[in-house]
């Protein structure tokens, strides 16, 4: 059984947080959500555990909805 760090956990919590409040049109959110994926992108970056595949998924899951954040403003 693999181990998922925290790092990585950290990070997709982020990105459903930001998609959630994005959604809901929740703006002051989307905009601290926002903030704090910058801080959970560098953590998971420098964690060595974080399977390399695992982050390049969950960037393409970001991208998604930065298009989508990109396209509403």
């Amino acid at each position: 059984m693999a181990v998922v760090p925290f790092s990585y956990f950290r990070l997709q919590r982020t990105r459903r947080g930001l998609s959630d409040a994005y959604q809901s049109g929740d703006w002051l959110a989307v905009r601290d959500y926002d903030r704090e994926l910058g801080q959970s992108l560098e953590q998971a970056y420098a964690d060595p555990r974080v399977d390399s595949a695992v982050l390049l998924d969950e960037m393409e899951k970001l991208l998604r909805i930065y298009e989508q954040l990109m396209k509403a403003c």
